[in-house]
């Protein structure tokens, strides 16, 4: 996105590079890390996000999806507008509209967000045979 200003082109956000490998939360007054490698996928909940892992767990966090987005590495994939998934984890795509994970779990997939999501799991080299 860029200013209107016609005799200057500059950004107005700053770009960010994705980079973090790890979401930070508070329990019981402490910060700890989440890994993004144990991230199996994120559930928006309006200004807040569940992170679930793969060891079933699951954290609330007091950041939007979008936040997260921003932060989170490249293997991250935003399939649906409540739905940001770790492509790592991602086995197959069994239906149109649903991906599933690892953990047995299924992901819905938006229609507006369909070829995003292949060319995001296609760019992510997690791509398997029956995706």
């Amino acid at each position: 996105m860029y200013s209107l200003n016609p005799h200057k082109l500059y950004p107005i956000a700053p770009i960010v590079p994705r980079s973090s490998h790890y979401v930070e939360y508070f329990q019981n007054g402490r910060m700890l890390e989440i890994y993004a490698k144990d991230i199996t996928y994120l559930k928006g909940e309006g200004n807040y996000t569940l992170v679930y892992t793969t060891n079933g767990n699951q954290y609330l966090i007091s950041k939007t999806i979008k936040f997260l987005r921003r932060r989170l590495t490249d293997h991250f994939v935003r399939v649906h507008k409540s739905f940001l998934v770790n492509a790592n984890h991602v086995i197959s795509w069994p239906e149109p509209y649903k991906l599933m994970l690892a953990d047995g779990r299924q992901v819905p997939v938006a229609r507006r967000r369909l070829k995003y999501t292949q060319i995001g799991l296609r760019n992510s080299n997690t791509e398997k045979s029956s995706i």
